[in-house]
């Protein structure tokens, strides 16, 4: 049993010595960071989900239903930037996310949710204070004279 005994401690003490990027999960999820990159923070995790995709839709959205004052397009963006906050949150069931932090690819939790938070908030207040054309007037003042 010495021998045996031997060789477990010796893989055990490699494993947890290894580099962190032995479980090759950030290749998958964030195939443009490398590890001469360092680990991600706050700045860049925020900064990755503001310039995907889905946040730049919504953004764009966002100032469209600015622009035509209609509450019902920025009810619609808030509240969708407002359910991907918890959902940044709360991680994926895999356990992806967590390896990937652990790997340094991926920045905290906290950072992808206020990125999404930032959109929602106006999202919602503009479907709180936008009202239509035809409620407040052609010209959207005031006239009296």
């Amino acid at each position: 049993m010495g021998p045996l005994r031997g060789r477990v401690t010796l893989a055990v003490t490699a494993l947890m010595l290894a580099p962190p990027a032995l479980a090759q999960v950030c290749d998958v999820e964030r195939p443009d960071w490398s590890i001469e990159n360092g680990p991600v923070d706050m700045t860049g995790e925020a900064l990755f989900h503001v310039l995907s995709p889905p946040w730049i839709a919504l953004a764009i959205l966002l100032i469209v239903a600015f622009t035509l004052r209609n509450r019902w397009l920025s009810l619609a963006v808030g509240l969708i930037a407002l359910v991907m906050v918890p959902m940044m949150l709360a991680g994926d069931l895999t356990g992806i996310s967590a390896e990937a932090r652990l790997e340094g690819c991926m920045g905290p939790a906290s950072a992808s949710a206020t990125a999404w938070g930032l959109l929602a908030v106006p999202g919602l207040i503009g479907a709180l204070i936008l009202r239509r054309r035809r409620d407040r007037g052609v010209d959207g003042g005031d006239d009296d004279g």
